[in-house]
């Protein structure tokens, strides 16, 4: 008695080929890489031990459109853990450093897109983020559907890290009369807030920075740049934004990786939330509107959580889909900043004032 293998299609996307949901030109120079361990006995790695059927890192192939795949036979009615890494090389493109190597930093719980055909995503249950191990470490888990024909396919399309998750450090303050500039540190995955390794590469390479401009903490909010992911700093100039002296301002920044197309982009329309309850990790890959209103904002409350916020379309309610960001205010003073300037960071529950002699 044997068992026949079903052909796994497992692709660095995030959807079929079909919503053209193809990843910018810069993530398509970094090479992948997979690993592949049966059971969720023992989580994946690199080392030979925990990566069983791809016997160590296993090279992905480019399917041409900036995205990669990994064709494997596995068995039907079989569970397996498996993730990716990304290799920067020399040299390295975007933000990224030059022969570093990046990990796939996952959540513990939601869906992979997976489909039968190839065509359309008709399975959300067959790939999905889930703790394996003793040490419950965060990975992909496949189990591999009864269902499927021997020797038929399954296809699996992955998104590298998940969602992008928000910048680690986000600060402004005013330079010159009319000019503010931000600065912000790298995003992260969702485990390894620190180390080069566990950066958002997906968004260093080939992914954007969007940063939205307000009077108010509840908004309205426009768009005003979208920057390459390589940059960490951005000046916000009067001459070409509008700025005014004497006013407060706030800031959202927010993280897009490369992945590109329009299917599935749930983020059109957004809305700003600072509840954090019940994040579903959902594709980012659309464009933003360049408008959107802030739901039950309160300063006090996003300063407390560094000024992380969450957007939310506004079909959804507060609770319901979200996509991670982080807010801003700084006053631009009028004058001679050296004597009344006032800078509070989102990324920071401090205030820094420096007060002008009194009239």
């Amino acid at each position: 008695m044997f068992r026949i293998a079903v052909a796994i299609a497992l692709f660095l996307c995030a959807a079929p080929s079909t919503y053209a949901q193809t990843a910018r030109d810069t993530w398509a120079q970094v090479t992948k890489t997979i690993v592949v361990q049966p059971g969720l006995d023992v989580s994946c790695w690199k080392d030979a031990g925990r990566s069983q059927i791809t016997e160590g890192p296993m090279t992905m192939t480019a399917v041409g459109d900036g995205t990669y795949e990994a064709i494997i036979g596995l068995q039907r009615g079989q569970k397996y853990n498996y993730l990716f890494f990304a290799n920067a090389g020399f040299p390295a493109p975007g933000g990224l450093m030059d022969f570093n190597e990046y990990y796939d930093v996952v959540p513990t719980s939601g869906f992979i897109r997976a489909s039968t055909n190839g065509v359309t995503v008709n399975d959300t249950v067959s790939a999905y983020y889930g703790s394996v191990g003793l040490t419950f470490d965060a990975r992909r888990i496949l189990s591999v559907p009864t269902t499927i024909p021997p020797g038929d396919t399954l296809w699996v399309f992955n998104n590298f890290g998940e969602t992008p998750g928000i910048v680690s450090s986000f600060s402004a303050f005013p330079e010159g009369e009319t000019k503010i500039r931000l600065v912000w540190g790298d995003p992260y995955g969702f485990w390894g807030q620190n180390g080069e390794a566990f950066k958002a590469a997906d968004v260093l390479a080939g992914g954007q920075f969007l940063i939205y401009r307000s009077l108010s903490e509840s908004g309205p909010f426009r768009l005003i740049a979208a920057l390459d992911g390589k940059e960490n700093t951005f000046v916000d100039d009067s001459g070409t934004t509008g700025l005014a002296m004497a006013e407060t301002y706030y800031y959202v920044i927010r993280c897009r990786d490369a992945y590109e197309g329009t299917n599935l982009a749930t983020d059109s329309f957004p809305t700003l939330s600072s509840d954090s309850s019940n994040v579903v990790h959902a594709t980012t890959s659309g464009p933003l509107i360049g408008f959107f209103v802030v739901q039950a904002a309160d300063w006090h409350v996003i300063e407390r959580t560094r000024g992380r916020v969450f957007l939310s379309p506004p079909e959804a309610p507060p609770w319901g889909r979200k996509y991670e960001a982080r807010m801003v205010r700084v006053y631009l003073p009028p004058g001679d900043l050296r004597k009344n300037a006032f800078i509070d960071s989102g990324s920071s529950n401090m205030e820094k004032r420096k007060r002008g002699r009194e009239e």
